[in-house]
Parts: C-alpha cells; sequence; structure tokens
C-alpha cells in the first residue's frame, strides 16, 4: 500500500511542475517577463541590462539606433531622483512569426529635475498607446529582444527630450 502511495504523490509532483514549468516556459510569459525587466532597467539607469534587451539592429519610428536609445533613457532617467514607470492598458499580441508586440499608455512618475518633472508631466497628458515591437531570437521561450518603439504622440515631445538632456537648462526656455 505504502508503494502505491509514493507512486501516486510522484505522479502528482511530476504533472504538478510540468503545469508550473508550462506556465513559465511560454512565450507569453517570456515577452511579459522582458517588457517588465526594460521599465526596471529605465528605472533603475541599468545601461547594461538596457544593451541585453534591445536587438542589435534596433531601429524606432524616431531615427533613434540600439546605443542612441540606451544613451537617451539613461540620460532621461539619470534626471531623477526617484522614478516608476507605470503601464496603463497593457495588451501583448504574439505572431506565430517568432515576433510579438507589446503596447500600453505609459506613464512616468518621480521627482527629479525640470527635465524629470517635464517628462513626468508630458506622460500624464499621452493618450496615446506606445507600442513595442519584440523578435524571439532563439528557442528559448525567454529569449525575447526589443526591437522597436513607436508612439505617434511623442515624435515633437521626444526632440525635446533629446535637447533638455543634451543641455538640461535648455528645457526651461522651450515652449511646450
Amino acid at each position: 500500500m505504502k508503494r502505491w502511495f509514493v507512486r501516486l504523490l510522484f505522479v502528482w509532483v511530476l504533472c504538478t511542475a510540468a503545469v508550473i514549468a508550462t506556465g513559465l516556459l511560454s512565450p507569453t510569459r517570456g515577452v511579459q517577463r522582458r517588457w517588465e525587466a526594460l521599465t526596471s532597467a529605465c528605472e533603475s539607469h541599468d545601461q547594461d541590462k538596457l544593451n541585453t534587451l534591445l536587438a542589435d539592429d534596433y531601429g524606432d519610428a524616431w531615427g533613434l539606433t540600439k546605443s542612441d536609445f540606451v544613451k537617451l533613457a539613461n540620460g532621461v532617467f539619470r534626471q531623477f531622483l526617484v522614478a516608476g514607470i507605470s503601464r496603463d492598458q497593457p495588451v501583448l499580441t504574439l505572431a506565430d512569426d517568432g515576433t510579438a508586440t507589446t503596447s500600453a499608455v505609459i506613464r512616468v512618475q518621480g521627482q527629479g529635475s525640470p527635465l524629470a518633472e517635464a517628462v513626468v508631466n508630458g506622460t500624464a497628458q499621452l493618450n496615446t498607446p506606445t507600442v513595442f515591437h519584440w523578435r524571439r531570437m532563439s528557442w528559448k521561450p525567454w529569449d525575447w529582444r526589443l526591437t522597436r518603439v513607436e508612439n505617434s504622440g511623442l515624435k515633437q515631445d521626444l526632440k525635446r527630450l533629446e535637447k533638455g538632456v543634451a543641455n538640461p537648462g535648455s528645457l526651461l526656455d522651450m515652449a511646450p
């Protein structure tokens, strides 16, 4: 009777582990974790982590390359003493070709320099979702890289951010 119970317990543990592993190793979960890692890397000024999250051929609607994106993100978030990023109305879509898109209305909260305040105020007024394009780089379910970011409502604001990062005092002189 004891052997029967041990075998049943073993099968139950094995089935439970398989169910848990399936959820943790799903492509959807892989993209979600990478998206969370992207926001965390921005909040914590982790340039090395940002570099690992972006594809080498990253290029976006504003003409930024991988190195430009990392420099701009670090330049902006260095202006914050404390920063947080929230994703309102998040949507994740997986495609059969090894790509995925995530989108959300991005809000930045925090305290810092006048540039940081401008970012907080700008994202508070932004109502268009930001779309993140991801590509799976290997067979591993967690191996996703960001290839592109788009938001039609940010074109003008991005130019202001680039100028503000290059010369933080100039932000005070710029009209919205």
